[in-house]
């Protein structure tokens, strides 16, 4: 019996401790995350939201755009890598406004984080029920070894 009793501890023990572990975030993947509903000054909680902000694609065609147009400046020494956060509001006419640097790494890559946050195509616009509105979101832009190793061995062009 105290076999059995110290068996079933051990095993809820193993349970509680798998139930802890984090499913790993893939860190060359951009996510972006949805922070809040803004009509003129009204802050609204995202759950009203019917349909979030879509990018022209998805996202791999917007990790594609960013991975396209972000260019790294030659003034920028040595290397700094991490991630740069940057906010902005889809419009009710899809177009990005307002783009802000919410976590910067220097001042010349989050000057060129704006720039392609600002040039991002127009999106489809976020809906609360039939009516289009203004979605507040944030973009991280991770530079990290796997992107200088894509933006080297691609060479990409504007």
């Amino acid at each position: 019996m105290k076999n059995l009793f110290v068996t079933s501890v051990l095993c809820l023990s193993t349970l509680f401790v798998c139930a802890q572990t984090k499913e790993k975030e893939d860190p060359k993947r951009q996510y972006i995350k949805i922070l809040r509903y803004v009509d003129g000054d009204v802050v609204t909680d995202s759950l009203s939201i019917s349909k979030m902000p879509e990018f022209p694609g998805g996202q791999e065609a917007m990790n594609d755009y960013v991975l396209k147009k972000f260019r790294y400046p030659t003034d920028v020494k040595p290397v700094v890598y991490g991630t740069i956060l940057v906010n902005f509001i889809v419009n009710t006419e899809g177009k990005v406004v307002k783009a802000s640097v919410a976590k910067g790494l220097h001042p010349y890559l989050d000057m060129e984080a704006i720039k392609v946050v600002k040039s991002l195509p127009k999106w489809s616009p976020g809906m609360q029920g039939d009516k289009a509105v203004n979605i507040k979101m944030s973009l991280p832009i991770s530079l990290d070894a796997e992107y200088f190793r894509l933006f080297t061995t691609n060479n990409f062009s504007n």
